[in-house]
């Protein structure tokens, strides 16, 4: 295709031959249809077929699409921008379903549409994380899996292969309470370019510590018609029907697959040589993002493509960049995944127990972070999950540090008479 720009008139304008994405938009909607399509970036548009599709297992792309709309109707309720990686959390998370058991293991599985029988599961994982990682003059994409584990867990050595095996992902021992927070950070930074960083804090890992599990997914690709920069101007972009703020807006006109519905249109703007593209979902009226979002489902989302034809389409859209932070234990919560984050009732027993005390573990810190920049050159998004857990306190031991003033008493047991009794506001005066 070529760069087959037009300049941009002032005004209402109608498109050459074709229909219109008009430039009075607002931005959530384009940062929504950007977090639903996030999936699209990440994932290859050849669901039927292709170069490579046969070695991804359908059923994993389904399920981490199932999630990614299951996922966006969780955080969407609020105001405010959206990117996140499904595919991201959905690997993540399968690492860990890796040594889940019992109702631990079937809540997770629920939730994210994994498979029951370990061959299948592993093979259209294997093939997923495989099939993200390429590169090429103009793109490119990867996917990074690591375990982190504190010299204080027993792991097992069958976790640790079948995640090495099947995710990439190898264990690396270390103490997680003094240098776990700046490996991980300096992991993550690393495996996304840069874009994600300080994704742990050292509030975040405690003595009790045991096992840190990571994913980083780092996206990098131009346009395969880029927005010529001469065309981008200043332009009022609607956050409502009575609501805007003045954006740099892109602007092109060439042949892209579109679609038109009753509520919304749909065009998807490909990136150069890696088979990947950008899903944009635009309702028709300023204040219809809430509408199109309660019809955002996988099927839907499938259907619509399927409704893409090529026709000459001029695009305008806002130039723009998010970050977004996501503590995911309320959100997975309510899609079902509750034991995994309860002492005593989380069974990570396929993972190992604490050395020291026997114990399981649960999660106790679920963080997604998210990155997007898209400019008229192309984009770069990044994500990141982190899995934490932590070894279960030992049963109904309470935590006595008397390490300021106390009142202390010597008494006869048998009949409770106070023999002595004083005060320590410091031990050292003597």
């Amino acid at each position: 295709m070529g760069s087959g720009a037009c300049r941009v008139r002032r005004g209402a304008e109608a498109s050459r031959g074709g229909a219109m994405l008009s430039r009075r938009v607002a931005l959530a909607a384009v940062a929504a249809a950007v977090a639903v399509a996030a999936y699209a970036v990440v994932m290859p548009q050849d669901p039927a077929g292709g170069p490579g599709a046969a070695h991804v297992g359908q059923d994993a792309v389904s399920a981490s699409n199932r999630f990614a709309t299951d996922f966006y109707g969780q955080v969407s309720g609020g105001d405010g921008n959206i990117f996140f990686s499904p595919v991201s959390m959905y690997v993540a998370f399968s690492a860990l379903y890796e040594g889940a058991r019992g109702e631990t293991a079937e809540q997770i599985r629920d939730a994210f549409g994994l498979d029951a029988d370990a061959d299948a599961r592993h093979g259209d994982i294997g093939g997923l994380v495989e099939r993200i990682g390429r590169a090429g003059p103009d793109s490119t994409l990867a996917m990074a899996n690591a375990l982190w584990v504190d010299d204080g867990l027993d792991l097992l050595d069958s976790y640790r292969d079948v995640v090495r095996d099947n995710y990439g992902a190898h264990a690396e021992r270390l103490d997680l309470q003094e240098d776990g927070a700046e490996r991980v950070n300096g992991w993550m930074e690393e495996n996304t370019n840069g874009a994600i960083r300080d994704v742990l804090s050292e509030k975040d890992i405690s003595s009790m510590t045991r096992l840190i599990i990571t994913n980083a997914i780092h996206f990098a690709g131009e346009w395969e018609t880029q927005f010529p920069i001469d065309y981008t101007h200043d332009d009022y972009f609607w956050k409502n029907s009575m609501d805007n703020t003045l954006v740099e807006m892109m602007a092109v006109t060439d042949i892209f697959d579109y679609a038109s519905f009753g509520s919304h249109q749909m065009v998807r703007l490909p990136y150069k040589g890696a088979g990947l593209s950008m899903l944009v979902l635009l309702p028709n009226d300023r204040d219809g993002i809430r509408g199109l979002e309660e019809s955002i489902s996988a099927q839907n989302i499938d259907k619509w493509r399927g409704n893409l034809k090529p026709m000459m389409t001029h695009v305008e859209m806002p130039k723009f960049e998010t970050n977004s932070d996501y503590n995911l234990v309320n959100y997975l919560r309510n899609l079902g995944v509750a034991d995994v984050f309860e002492p005593g009732a989380s069974d990570l027993s396929g993972i190992g127990t604490d050395a020291g005390t026997g114990l399981g573990m649960h999660v106790s810190v679920a963080i997604h972070k998210g990155f997007v920049s898209v400019d008229e050159v192309g984009t770069e998004a990044a994500a990141a999950t982190v899995l934490s857990a932590e070894s279960d306190s030992v049963p109904d031991r309470q935590i006595f540090t008397a390490d300021h003033p106390f009142i202390f008493v010597i008494q006869d047991d048998e009949t409770g008479a106070l023999l002595f009794m004083g005060r320590v506001t410091d031990p050292a005066a003597g």
